[in-house]
């Protein structure tokens, strides 16, 4: 099913609304342009829209993730 405004809401209600909407075996479409990554990862594909073409693209990192690995990277620089 589309759902527009997705966005809108907060991204705990979007977690619950997906849930809800799983449950009864009911799956969503949904386009955004900017979004949250935790919203982003609900969505088992994600796609983006550039010059009329669709591609699908990975989840992408946190900033806590890219902080993590920016550390462990400097620190084996060091061993």
């Amino acid at each position: 099913w589309p759902i527009d405004e997705l966005g809108d809401l907060a991204p705990e209600n979007i977690e619950a609304m997906m849930n809800l909407l799983a449950k009864q075996n009911i799956q969503i479409l949904s386009a955004t342009p900017t979004a949250d990554r935790h919203v982003l990862a609900l969505f088992k594909r994600r796609y983006l829209l550039t010059q009329q073409k669709l591609h699908e693209v990975e989840l992408p990192p946190s900033k806590l993730e890219q902080l993590l690995n920016a550390r462990t990277d400097k620190e084996n620089d060091y061993v």
